[in-house]
């Protein structure tokens, strides 16, 4: 039977992958000459900070410019959220039948806690979670396994009663090497209620 549900942030409860992209390439042309490298890395899924550190190591980035495109790329990116429209009442009314319910909640992203902060005032449910992991919760990131792991040992529920709902394959890598059940959502409008009792019904009965 499923207990919790942990949930990522972009590209499940919301869509914002473009957003960090172009933020990202915006902060680093004033750093470095764009190519078509840098670009494919740019709009991979894992973290700001590990592209950084590759585009380092590469020799497309001077180390000393890292931190000031990352913090460049932060604040494009949360001067644009801010703007955004996100709120969604089918979401919201999930997680009140979620919470209702009685499931404990985890949100588990690659993104800081800044960000995911803004993201989640803005849909309106960050106060469901239980737990919210971010890059500053110091833990390795995804697809390492310790950021689901650390919220399930949170959670205090045993793995095999846990569901992670994911997008990239980053994400589905990290909640596949964490032993928990897992469902792969190919667009946010997807999680709704509906769905979901669809999806729980594979495990429950309590649907």
């Amino acid at each position: 039977m499923i207990k919790g549900i942990l949930f990522d942030l972009d590209g499940v409860l919301t869509s914002s992958h473009g957003l960090q992209v172009s933020s990202t390439l915006n902060a680093l042309k004033y750093y470095c000459k764009l190519n078509s490298n840098i670009i494919s890395l740019v709009k991979q899924t894992f973290t700001t900070q590990e592209k950084l550190k590759i585009l380092v190591d590469g020799n497309y980035l001077k180390k000393s410019d890292a931190l000031n495109v990352y913090k460049l790329k932060q604040k494009l990116f949360n001067q644009k959220i801010l703007k955004k429209k996100l709120f969604s009442q089918k979401l919201f009314k999930l997680f009140e039948f979620l919470k209702k319910n009685k499931f404990k909640l985890a949100l588990v992203t690659n993104g800081n806690k800044k960000t995911s902060g803004i993201i989640l005032k803005k849909l309106k449910i960050e106060k469901f979670f239980n737990i919210i992991v971010t890059n500053n919760s110091k833990v390795k990131p995804k697809p390492n396994p310790a950021p689901y792991l650390f919220a399930i040992s949170y959670l205090k529920l045993k793995k095999e009663n846990c569901l992670i709902l994911e997008d990239s394959p980053v994400g589905i890598l990290s909640a596949q090497r964490s032993g928990a059940k897992y469902y792969k959502v190919n667009n946010p409008k997807k999680v709704n209620l509906k769905n979901l009792k669809r999806i729980l019904n594979k495990y429950s009965n309590i649907i």
